[in-house]
């Protein structure tokens, strides 16, 4: 593609890494971690049907966040991630 034509797609060589930061990883194991505490409490106390239920649930929701949060890094300019501050410089 040439230079000069400007189309605004996203270079694909440099893929976005969500774990850029290891606050970003260690946010999202904390998280993975209190899912899988909670759903084997859940199927301990209650029974393992109740406990596969919440752990289905638990699984869409996040794969519904991670997707909302992808579509959004998709669409921030190069440079400017959604975590941080917009209009500062």
């Amino acid at each position: 593609m040439d230079h000069r034509l400007r189309v605004g797609l996203h270079p694909l060589s440099e893929p976005r890494n969500p774990f850029k930061r290891e606050q970003d990883a260690f946010r999202l194991l904390v998280i993975v971690g209190a899912a899988a505490l909670l759903v084997i409490a859940v199927a301990v106390l209650v029974n393992t049907t109740a406990g596969a239920l919440l752990a289905l649930i638990l699984a869409l929701v996040g794969g519904s966040m991670a997707l909302k949060w992808l579509r959004l890094q998709l669409e921030a300019p190069d440079g400017q991630d959604d975590d941080e501050p917009r209009g500062r410089g």
